[in-house]
């Protein structure tokens, strides 16, 4: 009867087994066995069954099956693999700096002057009329002028602005003049400015009496300068409207004297 082996050491009579060839079990590399912490590939689980003497292979992401009536052997490991380190990104050397903002519009002098132009004051024509005192007779010639008073811009004044990025100086030129006379009847326009009893070239005579509202109004062209530089005419021209005037018109009465 063969002798109970003495564990660690073969007893009397007994012939171990062969040697088992693990060097070709699923999961493995060819010529390289399983070890005891599993298969040689590192990346599945294994472990050895106590009754078949067999080594089972499993994916490392697969668990461990339970339940199957035999303690393994060895204990099963999954080996999952580490995550990925993160990355690190590395702004870029430097400060940061804000878009850059869009150029501001240029403006050529010729446009400057033209918008200091529509935008200026100009003086509002009043009448000077003669006779004095705002009375004239019918079928008496009435004398009319153009004058102008202290506020705004007046024909042989200049005027200097700062205005979209240049300095402007502005003058009145070609100045043109319409009488309206208060009884539908006008005159103009004409570079005539009138003139006083005797001189005055522009005259009207009223048939019958009554009273009127008379003015006249003026058309301006003008001219530009910058930094001194030579003068330019500005494109276009601006019509004021003169201040209105009241005149009485009388009726002379012939008296016989005995």
């Amino acid at each position: 009867m063969p002798t109970k082996p003495t564990p660690g050491r073969p007893g009397v009579g007994w012939t171990p087994p062969p040697p088992r060839d693990t060097t070709n079990y699923p999961g493995t590399q060819p010529g390289r066995p399983h070890t005891e912490n599993g298969p040689n590939t590192g990346d599945i689980a294994a472990y050895y069954d106590a009754d078949s003497a067999s080594v089972h292979a499993r994916p490392a992401d697969t668990p461990c099956a339970t339940g199957e009536g035999q303690t393994p052997k060895l204990s099963c490991v999954n080996y999952t693999p580490a995550p990925p380190a993160p990355t690190m990104t590395t702004p870029a050397s430097g400060t940061a700096t804000a878009p850059a903002a869009p150029a501001a519009p240029t403006y050529t002098a010729e446009q400057a002057a033209t918008q200091a132009w529509t935008t200026q004051t100009f003086t509002k024509a009043t009448v000077a009329i003669q006779p004095a005192g705002n009375t004239t007779l019918t079928g008496l010639p009435t004398y009319f002028q153009a004058t102008y008073g202290p506020d705004g811009l007046a024909p042989g004044e200049t005027a200097t602005v700062t205005l979209l990025g240049h300095t402007i100086t502005l003058r009145p030129t070609d100045v043109t003049y319409t009488y309206h006379y208060g009884d539908t009847a006008t005159y103009g326009p004409t570079t005539d400015a009138g003139g006083p009893y005797p001189t005055g070239n522009v005259t009207h005579t009223y048939p019958t009496k009554g009273t009127v509202t008379t003015r006249i109004d003026t058309t301006l062209s003008g001219q530009y300068q910058e930094n001194n530089g030579p003068w330019r005419t500005i494109p276009g021209a601006t019509t004021i409207t003169g201040q209105p005037q009241r005149l009485t018109i009388a009726t002379l009465q012939s008296r016989l004297h005995h």
